[in-house]
């Protein structure tokens, strides 16, 4: 109980500060760089916090402070990799929309172009464009089978957020 407080403090403050930012802001990661150094400890102690071990909450907080680490990308792919294990040997342990945006993030982060769409860049005049998606006559068919809605939906909804900031 004391870890999903933890991870759901962390998570809470990842949330805070990105709901506050604004396109063309100068991103300080310190609050990042924190958080992933304590999800660290904690995953070299307990294994990555699925479900079953810190219920759904503190799981998603887990994979938002991974997701934002783009500073740590060799934690980044720990990550992945724990939790591919994770859901393999239980699919109810990870979310599959979670393995699908650390998926992506991680092949743009590597210059690749993405499989679900669930990566954007957003532009000072609020333009949003997706980052390159590989393959995209399945795009719609592998998001589903991750639980992702159509692409079109997503990119309208991206779109219509970036306009309220």
């Amino acid at each position: 109980m004391k870890l999903a407080m933890e991870l759901g403090r962390l998570g809470r403050a990842d949330q805070v500060r990105r709901k506050k930012f604004r396109p063309g802001d100068t991103w300080n990661d310190m609050q990042d760089r924190e958080n992933v150094r304590r999800l660290k400890a904690i995953v070299k102690r307990y294994g990555w916090p699925t479900i079953s071990k810190v219920g759904p909450v503190a799981s998603r907080a887990a994979w938002l402070v991974a997701q934002h680490a783009a500073f740590d990308k060799p934690f980044q792919k720990l990550a992945l990799r724990e939790m591919i294990r994770a859901h393999t040997r239980n699919k109810k342990d990870i979310e599959d929309y979670q393995l699908a945006y650390l998926t992506d993030r991680l092949l743009v982060e590597d210059g690749k172009p993405q499989l679900f769409g669930t990566q954007f860049k957003i532009f000072k005049n609020e333009v949003v464009k997706p980052s390159p998606i590989k393959d995209k006559a399945r795009l719609d068919d592998r998001r589903a089978a991750y639980g992702l809605e159509p692409f079109a939906a997503y990119l309208r909804s991206a779109r219509n957020s970036s306009k309220k900031k």
